[in-house]
Parts: C-alpha cells; sequence; structure tokens
C-alpha cells in the first residue's frame, strides 16, 4: 500500500489554492498590482495548487492569471486539460485552452502566433487592459512582448518580487504536503541504504531510491538521486554512474521527491566496510555541525547566522581540520531551491528567519582518499525552534 492511501497528512486543494492566492493577493495590493500572470510550473503549482505534466515538452504550456478580485486564478491550460482541471478542481470557474493545433506554441523553445491575442482578450475582458500587470519573470520574453504589443495601455511589470516574497512563508496545507514529501524521502533513503554493498553501481542505489518513490505515491524524484561513490564524488553532481561500489568508500545518498507539488531534498553518507577513525571523526564534526544548526534554528536568526554557527562547530569538533565553505543549505518548498539560502556573508542575500519557513540544512566535506560525506535534514522554522522533518538514521553503516 501507498503511503499516500493513509497519508498522516491529507492535503484540501482548494484550501491551498485560495491560501496561496490570499498570501499573493496582500503583495499584489502592497505593491499597487492589479493582476498576477505566471507560467513557471512551479509559480503554476503554487497559484492552482493543480499538477501538471512534469517534462521538458509541457514545461511552459500552462498559465494563470491572479487577480486582486477572484479567489482563485483564471487558468490558460493547454488543450485538452482544461476539462480534467475543472474536474478535479470545481473551483476554478474560469478557464481559456491554450491551442496546441495550427500553432507551434506547444513546442519549445517558445512561439508566438495565437496564445497572445488570447490572453490579452481574457485581460480586456477581465477589465485589466490598463491596469498594473506583474508578470512571472520565467515567462518567455516573445509572449511577454506579444502581450504587451496587444495591451499597450496596460502596464507590464517584473512579477519576481512578488512570487518570492509569497512562498517565503509557508502555510498549514504547504506544511503538510511538505511533511509528506519527507516521508516519502525517509522511506526511499532506507530503501537505497539496502542497495549498498560491495560490487553494487551507484545506478542500483539510485534506481532503488526512484523505485521507492514510485511505489509509495511520489509525483516524481525532485531530481535525480544523486550517489557519490569514493573519489568519484571528486566530480560532484553528474549522474549516477555504473561505477561499482568497493569496500573502504563513503557513499553519500542525496535525495528529494515531489508530493502535491512540494519538495523534499535530504541525504546521508553510509561507508563500505569498517571505519577508520579518520572516517570515524569526519563524520563526527559533520553530524555535530547539523545538529548545532538545528538547535540554532529559530525565529529572529539570520541565514547568515545560521551558516556561522554550523561553521563553527564543524571547526571546532574537527580541531580545525575541516571547512564549511561558503554555503550550508537552502530553502524548500514548490521548488528544490528557494530562498532563504544558507551560507556566509557575501554569497548569500540576508534573511532573518520566520517561522514556517522551510529549509534543508546540508553541511558536507570531503575526507581525503574517502570521498564526500554530507548530512542533510529538512526542518521547519517554528514559534520557538524548529520540527526536524527528516527522520532517517544516522549510521555509516548502511546494514545497522
Amino acid at each position: 500500500m501507498r503511503i499516500t492511501d493513509f497519508a498522516e497528512n491529507p492535503i484540501d486543494d482548494r484550501k491551498l489554492a485560495e491560501l496561496n492566492n490570499g498570501r499573493l493577493h496582500e503583495l499584489m495590493r502592497a505593491r499597487g498590482v492589479d493582476a498576477l500572470f505566471v507560467i513557471a510550473p512551479d509559480n503554476w503549482r503554487y497559484a492552482t495548487a493543480l499538477p501538471m505534466l512534469h517534462s521538458i515538452f509541457s514545461s511552459m504550456v500552462n498559465a494563470a492569471l491572479v487577480c486582486l478580485d477572484k479567489p482563485f486564478p483564471t487558468l490558460f491550460p493547454l488543450q485538452g486539460f482544461g476539462s480534467p482541471m475543472s474536474q478535479r478542481a470545481p473551483w476554478m470557474e474560469d478557464i481559456e485552452e491554450l491551442p496546441m493545433e495550427g500553432t507551434g506554441e506547444g513546442l519549445q523553445p517558445m512561439m508566438v502566433d495565437k496564445w497572445p491575442q488570447i490572453i490579452a482578450n481574457k485581460l480586456s475582458q477581465l477589465g485589466l487592459s490598463k491596469s498594473r500587470i506583474a508578470v512571472d519573470p520565467m515567462t518567455p520574453f516573445a509572449l511577454k512582448e506579444a502581450i504587451q504589443n496587444r495591451l499597450q495601455t496596460a502596464q507590464i511589470v517584473d512579477g519576481g518580487e512578488i512570487l518570492r516574497q509569497a512562498r517565503l512563508i509557508k502555510n498549514e496545507e504547504e506544511l503538510k504536503a511538505l511533511r509528506n514529501a519527507c516521508l516519502l524521502a525517509d522511506i526511499a533513503m532506507e530503501d537505497a541504504f539496502k542497495a549498498v554493498r560491495p560490487g553494487a553501481s551507484e545506478l542500483d542505489i539510485a534506481a532503488a531510491a526512484e523505485h521507492s518513490f514510485r511505489v509509495h505515491g511520489a509525483e516524481y524524484s525532485a531530481f535525480t538521486p544523486q550517489v557519490f561513490s569514493g573519489l568519484n564524488a571528486l566530480m560532484p553532481y553528474n549522474s549516477p554512474s555504473s561505477r561499482l561500489i568497493r569496500n573502504g568508500e563513503l557513499v553519500r545518498i542525496d535525495i528529494g521527491c515531489c508530493s502535491h507539488g512540494y519538495h523534499s531534498c535530504f541525504g546521508r553518507t553510509v561507508y563500505v566496510g569498517s571505519p577508520d577513525d579518520q572516517v570515524q571523526q569526519a563524520y563526527a564534526a559533520v553530524h555535530h555541525a547539523l545538529a548545532a544548526g538545528i538547535s540554532a534554528a529559530r525565529p529572529g536568526v539570520t541565514n547568515i547566522e545560521l551558516h556561522q554557527i554550523m561553521s563553527r562547530a564543524l571547526d571546532e569538533h574537527s580541531a580545525g581540520k575541516y571547512d564549511l565553505g561558503s554555503y550550508g543549505g537552502h530553502g524548500l518548498g514548490a521548488g528544490i531551491h528557494e530562498n532563504p539560502m544558507i551560507g556566509s556573508r557575501g554569497a548569500v542575500e540576508e534573511m532573518v528567519l520566520e517561522a514556517n519557513m522551510c529549509i534543508a540544512l546540508e553541511p558536507s566535506v570531503m575526507v581525503p582518499g574517502r570521498g564526500w560525506l554530507g548530512l542533510e535534514d529538512n526542518i521547519i522554522i517554528t514559534s520557538s525552534g524548529c520540527e526536524v522533518m527528516t527522520t532517517t538514521r544516522f549510521e555509516l553503516d548502511p546494514k545497522a
């Protein structure tokens, strides 16, 4: 049985869309914006709470228009998807399909033919032809320009800051989705551990994680599961390879998935064989840094201060042997890497942590001759501290 069949955190689609649009409305009013046009997959999902085909082909073919006087957005789905969307979300009452037949606009990169006029006509019908309209920064330039040419009395402005600010603080429905994504990731990590053995490949371990995501009900892997074995980790963030795992190597596993439009992203590192003092000490230092970050995470602390706390803990626990560097984590939500980023001064924009921000903390070090050792947990900032959403055990032995 999939965990989504008995999820602890059932999501109310209507309430999620209503809460997210309410947050957008607040920010739009503050900036004197009458409507917000979104098209990037993560921003579409945030504004509509509706899933879409997650593929390159369909990456920029569903749009939505958030209006101040409407609780739910106008939808511009690709031809053929309007009816299924209205059945899933009958509260979405204004749906205008974008044609695929007779136009190349359904293909990528974006062409301009029929879509700008359809969108411009809808804006005019809604009384927005002379309004201030914010546009998703991911809107293809050709589409944005063509809409502006058809609505020359409208003021088109950048909507990026509205979207970034809206997505910083999560509401109760978003937090439910994030907890489900983390539960799925915890299960997948344990399944990945079972595949770690001498002679297994990085691909075998990645496949175990992806299989787990699929059978337990995740929408998709948030990214290609990352498996870094031994010195192969010196070329990080390549796709998992057919390289075989050997005794005496660290295996770092970094995975995440999407549940109801929201993402987990967390990691553990295990060791093949019997770890010596060097590996055990490095593991203890990284674990200590992560624990220090979790203990310090609370409202009022800045993202830079949080990084400094983890950095000091790593330095002290390793007697100066290891350095955290400029990066220590990232925000989570409808995207995998969002604000607030966790890093050193000058490397990230400084932000004060607030309740209901969600963060992935991930200190890591390179252990000479053994590989890349990183630990990552996903947390929610609470009113007095933080809630850790990822609960997978910390053990060097994958079979422990």
